[in-house]
């Protein structure tokens, strides 16, 4: 679990609360008092992405048993933060979570009668989408970067990662591309 804050345009930083009409000019007043925190977890989920029959993506994902936990803690620890330096009430916005705690039982509680389809959730780096490996039923590329079946057709990203980092992959994904570069040159 990591938090970090963010900025963003009062506007986009309001829709997340769901307020709308008065309430949303009310919560403007409160923009100079408010931090955002978001968390960020990492997901030991699984899924697919492949073509339908008419070339449209089919794109599925099952979230991990744990991750809901996962992530209620990592928003109760982040609240706990907060409050530690000196917010007088957090809220989170989250579909039936409504309102401001000022304290941490009350938000986890409130947080504890949410479920996955509550949260809105957001994937900063998606990996894994092609997986590396030598067997092409369990892999999109081999361990050079070509596709399975595909000759000439090279993959040189994060998708080809066999799982996500957890972090953020910029090195590593350059590393990776490098390396398959290499490879390709060396083969022409």
């Amino acid at each position: 679990m990591l938090p970090h804050t963010l900025s963003g345009p009062p506007g986009a930083m309001l829709l997340g609360t769901g307020k709308v009409g008065p309430e949303a000019k009310a919560a403007f007043e409160r923009l100079p008092y408010l931090c955002g925190c978001l968390v960020m977890v990492h997901d030991h989920g699984d899924g697919y992405v492949r073509a339908t029959p008419d070339g449209r993506a089919d794109i599925e994902y099952w979230f991990a048993p744990d991750a809901v936990a996962m992530i209620k803690n990592a928003l109760v620890r982040t609240a706990e933060v907060l409050m530690a330096g000196g917010a007088t009430e957090v809220f989170a916005p989250i579909h039936g979570m409504e309102g401001t705690h000022t304290d941490l039982a009350s938000f986890d509680a409130a947080l504890q009668r949410t479920d996955i389809h509550d949260f809105s959730l957001y994937a900063a780096h998606p990996m894994a989408t092609c997986r590396m490996g030598a067997d092409p039923k369990t892999s999109v590329v081999g361990p050079d970067g070509e596709a399975h079946g595909l000759p000439g057709l090279y993959l040189a990203d994060s998708s080809v990662f066999p799982t996500s980092l957890g972090v953020n992959p910029q090195l590593t994904t350059m590393a990776v591309a490098t390396v398959i570069a290499r490879g390709i040159l060396a083969a022409a």
